[in-house]
C-alpha cells in the first residue's frame, strides 16, 4: 500500500509541477504540502474503505470522499508549517525590487554602456521586418500566419501572430526581450529578430508581431547529422554528435544560458533551432521571466526537457547538468552582470515591458552563472511522469508533423 501511495504520489506532484510551469518545485513549501496532501488523500480513503468492510456496512463513496480530504487537509496543513520557516528565509523583499527600479530612473553618476543605452532601440533587422512590404500567405493556426516580406527585391518568409490577448501580449514581449538581450549578449549564436506590427487581414486590422525564419528542429538537424555520421538517428548516436563536436557543443551551452536566463519552461529540442553553419538560436518564449517572489528563482533550472513531441533534450542535458561552463560562456555573463545589474542596466530591462521582479530574477540567474560558473545540475527526473511521456511520445509518433519517417525533416516554424 505505502509503495502505491509513494508512486501515486510521484506521479501527482510530477504532474502538478508541469502544470504550474515549474513553480511548483520552486516554492520552498508547496511540494511538502503537495506531497502530504496527496499521501493523506490516499491513506484516508483506503482506511475509510477498510473501515466499511470491517463493521459490515455498505461501500458509501461520501465517505470515502469526506475521510480522503479531511486526511489530505490534514496532513497539507502539517507539512506547511514545517515550511513556513523557510518560506520567510527565502522570501525576496518586493519594496527592493521596486526601489533598485527607482534608483535606475533617476540620472546616471557615470557614463552608460553602449549596449545598456541601446538595449531598447530597433536594429536594422527589426527596421526591415518593419517597414517592408509584407503579403500574409496563409494561416498555420488559430494565432500564427506564414507570410512574406519583399526587402531589396527578395521575398524573405516571415512568421506574423497575433499579440491581441493577455497571453498573446505577454509571449510578444518575452520574444522581443530575448532577441535584444541576446543582441546585448552576443553570443556568437544566431537569432530570430522580432518587430511588433500591425496588420490587415481579411479587412480587420490586427496587432501582433513578425519573426523572422530561418533553420530547422535542432533535433531534426541532429538526428540527419547522426544519419550521416554512424548510419542511425536514435538518441543515442544524436547524443555522440554532439559529444565529438566542440563548436556545436559550445553552441548548445550558449543557447541554454540564454534560454535559463529567461527562465523558460517549455525546453524540448524543437524549440532550438539549428541554421547553417551549426548555429544554434532560440524559439518559443511563451513562459518566459516569470516573477522572482524567491531566492529560488535565481538559480537557473533546465525545465522540461521531454515532452509528448521530443524527449532527445533530456538525454542530451546529462553532458552538462553541473558542470563547468567554458570561459567564453563565463566572460560572456560576467560582463553582462557588470553592464546590466546596475540601476540604469535594471530600468533599459524593463523597457519591453516586464516588472522589476521579472527582471530582478533575470538578473539574479546571471549572477548565479558569474558567481558558479557552471550549469545548474539537473532536477532528479520523475520516473512515473517520464514514463508517461514517453509513453505519449510513442503514441504519438507518425502522427504528427514533428515526427518524419526519415531524417530529411521540414524547417521548423
Amino acid at each position: 500500500m505505502d509503495a502505491a501511495l509513494f508512486g501515486a504520489s510521484e506521479f501527482t506532484i510530477g504532474k502538478l509541477n508541469y502544470v504550474t510551469k515549474g513553480a511548483l518545485y520552486r516554492h520552498p513549501a508547496l511540494p511538502m504540502m503537495a506531497t502530504g496532501g496527496v499521501f493523506g488523500l490516499g491513506s484516508g480513503a483506503s482506511e475509510e474503505l477498510f473501515r466499511q468492510r470491517r463493521d459490515g456496512e455498505d461501500f458509501d463513496m461520501s465517505k470515502i470522499m469526506y475521510r480522503a480530504s479531511m486526511a489530505a487537509s490534514v496532513n497539507a496543513l502539517a507539512a506547511g508549517v514545517g515550511g513556513l520557516d523557510r518560506v520567510a528565509r527565502m522570501r525576496i523583499d518586493p519594496e527592493a525590487q521596486a526601489n533598485a527600479l527607482k534608483i535606475g530612473a533617476e540620472k546616471p553618476s557615470g557614463p552608460v554602456p553602449g549596449r545598456v543605452a541601446r538595449f531598447n532601440e530597433l536594429d536594422a533587422r527589426q527596421l526591415e521586418l518593419k517597414n517592408s512590404p509584407l503579403t500574409i500567405k496563409e494561416p498555420l493556426n488559430e494565432v500564427a500566419y506564414r507570410a512574406e516580406i519583399v526587402s531589396n527585391g527578395q521575398v524573405k518568409p516571415v512568421l506574423f501572430r497575433l499579440a491581441e490577448t493577455p497571453e498573446m501580449k505577454a509571449r510578444l514581449n518575452n520574444e522581443l526581450f530575448d532577441y535584444q538581450l541576446h543582441r546585448s549578449l552576443a553570443p556568437g549564436t544566431e537569432s530570430r529578430a522580432v518587430a511588433p506590427v500591425e496588420v490587415v487581414i481579411n479587412g480587420q486590422k490586427r496587432q501582433g508581431y513578425l519573426q523572422e525564419l530561418s533553420g530547422r528542429s535542432f533535433e531534426e538537424g541532429l538526428r540527419a547529422e547522426a544519419n550521416i555520421a554512424f548510419g542511425l538517428s536514435s538518441d543515442r548516436a544524436a547524443a555522440r554528435v554532439l559529444r565529438n563536436d566542440p563548436f556545436l557543443r559550445s553552441q548548445y551551452e550558449k543557447v541554454w544560458i540564454e534560454r535559463m536566463l529567461m527562465a523558460e519552461w517549455d525546453n524540448h529540442s524543437h524549440n532550438l533551432l539549428l541554421g547553417r553553419g551549426n548555429r544554434m538560436s532560440n524559439i518559443d518564449f511563451a513562459d518566459a521571466l516569470p516573477s522572482a517572489r524567491y531566492t529560488s528563482d535565481y538559480t537557473p533550472y533546465w525545465g522540461k526537457t521531454a515532452s509528448r513531441v521530443s524527449l532527445l533534450n533530456d538525454r542530451l542535458i546529462s553532458q552538462f547538468s553541473g558542470k563547468p561552463i567554458s570561459a567564453e560562456s563565463h566572460d560572456m555573463v560576467k560582463s553582462f552582470v557588470r553592464d546590466f545589474d546596475t540601476p540604469a542596466g535594471r530600468l533599459a530591462l524593463t523597457g519591453a515591458g516586464h516588472s522589476g521582479s521579472q527582471i530582478d530574477g533575470l538578473l539574479g540567474r546571471a549572477r548565479w552563472f558569474s558567481e558558479k560558473g557552471a550549469m545548474p545540475e539537473r532536477d532528479m527526473p520523475n520516473v512515473f511522469v517520464q514514463a508517461s511521456l514517453r509513453a505519449l511520445y510513442l503514441l504519438r509518433k507518425g502522427q504528427s508533423l514533428r515526427f518524419e519517417s526519415g531524417v530529411n525533416e521540414k524547417p521548423a516554424h
